[in-house]
């Protein structure tokens, strides 16, 4: 059996410096990623939720 393109089923990003070195390199090893966020402050908003996904996929613009 072949694994192409596995999936990260536990990633923290993080955010800021950490976040946009992260992504890009979970883009290229990994199909999937189950975000974990494990900020401080922690996300407890939807609102909070929405902008760290907006954040990520900003980081992640040169992946599919």
């Amino acid at each position: 059996m072949t694994l192409r393109q596995p999936d990260d089923w536990h990633v923290h990003f993080r955010d800021d410096e950490m976040l946009c070195d992260t992504v890009p390199a979970t883009a290229r090893h990994f199909g999937r990623a189950l975000v974990m966020p494990n900020l401080n402050p922690p996300l407890t908003t939807l609102d909070s939720l929405l902008a760290y996904r907006e954040r990520i996929l900003k980081a992640a613009v040169n992946f599919p």
